[in-house]
C-alpha cells in the first residue's frame, strides 16, 4: 500500500454488538460481529466471525463507493486489501463486486486498509473481543 496517498479514515456507523438489529443477527451466532464503516463516500460492510478453534477469525466484507460516486462495480473490483497486526500481515484483492474474505487470521486487534487510486480507506481496531466493543461508539 502506498504511503503517499491520502488516508480516508473509516468511521464506525453500525456495530451489531452495540446497535441491536434482530433482522441481521441470529441468537445462535451472537459471537459474530457486523460492522459498517463510512468515510468520504466510501462504505465498508464487514463481518467478523470467531472460528471454532476460538483462536482465529474469519473477516469478510464488501467495499462500495457511495451511490452517487459509483458508476459500476468495476470501481471496487481488484482493489488491494490488507490486514495488519504488529508483524502479522495478510493481503488479497477484492473480487468483481468489491467483496473479500480473510478465511483465517489470528484473534486480536487488526487494522484494515483498502487501497483506491485516490487514497487508502483505513479502519483501525477491528476485533472480535467483547471488551473492545463496549468502548466503541457509533456516529
Amino acid at each position: 500500500m502506498s504511503e503517499f496517498k491520502m488516508e480516508i479514515a473509516g468511521s464506525l456507523v453500525f456495530d451489531s454488538w452495540v446497535n441491536h438489529c434482530p433482522a441481521l443477527r441470529d441468537t445462535n451466532i451472537a459471537e459474530n460481529r457486523h460492522l459498517i464503516y463510512q468515510g468520504q463516500g466510501v462504505i465498508l460492510d464487514l463481518l467478523v466471525r470467531r472460528l471454532p478453534d476460538e483462536q482465529s477469525l474469519k473477516v469478510s466484507g464488501q467495499i462500495l463507493h457511495g451511490i452517487r460516486q459509483m458508476k459500476s462495480f468495476e470501481d471496487v473490483a481488484d482493489l488491494p486489501v490488507e490486514m495488519v497486526q504488529d508483524s502479522n500481515r495478510f493481503a488479497l484483492r477484492t473480487n468483481a463486486l468489491g467483496e473479500f474474505i480473510f478465511n483465517t487470521v489470528p484473534d486480536g486487534v487488526w487494522n484494515l486498509t483498502i487501497d483506491f487510486d485516490e487514497g487508502a480507506f483505513v479502519v483501525h481496531g477491528i476485533s472480535a473481543l467483547k471488551e473492545k466493543a463496549s468502548g466503541e461508539g457509533t456516529k
